[in-house]
C-alpha cells in the first residue's frame, strides 16, 4: 500500500493487487486462514463457494510462501484427507493445523477435528513409526 499526503493536507491510498505464481485457489468463504512462522506460509482451509458446479463445499488446503507469492495445493499423504467443512475453527500449535467442528458434507454437523503437519521431517518420521508398527501387528 502507497499512502501520500498533497500540499493540501489529503491523503490518498493506493492499493496495489501482489502478483503470485502458480494457480489461484477457488474463491471462497467461510473458511480459515492461518499463518504458519516457521515456513513462512499463509494456509488457507476448507469454505464455501456456490460458483462451484459441484460441491459447493470445499475440502481442500492452500498455502501461499510468502517469500515466492507463490500457491500451492496440499495433497495429504496415505488415507488421508481434508474433510468437507466450511464455517469452522482452525488454530496452528507449533506446525500442525488444527481444524474443528463446523459444517460438512449435507450440511451436517461435524463434530470432530483434523490435524495436519505441516513440518516435514516429521511427517516422514511419523510414517516410519507407524510403519514399524504395522509391520510388527502383521
Amino acid at each position: 500500500m502507497k499512502i501520500a499526503v498533497n500540499a493540501n493536507g489529503v491523503v490518498s491510498r493506493e492499493y496495489k493487487m501482489p502478483e503470485t505464481k502458480g494457480t489461484t485457489p477457488p474463491a471462497r468463504y467461510m473458511h480459515t486462514m492461518e499463518y504458519y512462522p516457521e515456513g513462512n506460509l499463509v494456509v488457507i482451509a476448507g469454505g464455501r463457494n456456490e460458483q462451484l458446479p459441484n460441491d459447493k463445499i470445499l475440502n481442500d488446503i492452500w498455502v501461499l510462501k510468502l517469500n515466492s507469492l507463490e500457491w500451492q495445493r496440499v495433497i495429504l499423504g496415505g488415507y488421508e484427507y481434508f474433510k468437507q467443512r466450511f464455517n469452522f475453527a482452525s488454530v496452528m500449535l507449533g506446525s500442525k493445523l488444527v481444524v474443528a467442528g463446523g459444517i460438512g458434507y449435507e450440511f451436517k454437523m461435524v463434530k470432530d477435528y483434523q490435524e495436519v503437519e505441516f513440518n516435514q521431517r516429521r511427517v516422514k518420521r511419523q510414517f516410519v513409526r507407524k510403519s514399524k508398527i504395522d509391520y510388527l501387528r502383521n
